[in-house]
């Protein structure tokens, strides 16, 4: 997959001790970096992505779900049960 040459994004969905391997290797193929919270398990392993990610010049972005939040749960509530603004 990352010889492809139409990535441009890998999404790192694996558990999160695996997270830096990946996002390293990923960021080595120059593709950009997308993983899910936790970053990392351990400080070194953040470090670790952020720097080959700077040196590869690629992004690294870290998904933070919002499902969960009340505002967010009583909005998806209010729409299921048919309510809007309008």
């Amino acid at each position: 997959m990352l010889a492809s040459p139409g990535v441009d994004v890998v999404s790192i969905l694996t558990p999160s001790g695996m997270h830096s391997e990946h996002a390293i290797e990923v960021a080595h193929s120059g593709r950009h970096v997308i993983v899910e919270k936790p970053l990392a398990l351990t400080l070194a392993d953040a470090d670790a992505m952020i720097g080959a990610c700077d040196k590869a010049g690629v992004r690294l972005f870290v998904v933070k779900q919002n499902r969960f939040n009340v505002p967010v749960v009583k909005a998806r509530e209010a729409l299921e049960a048919g309510r809007s603004e309008n």
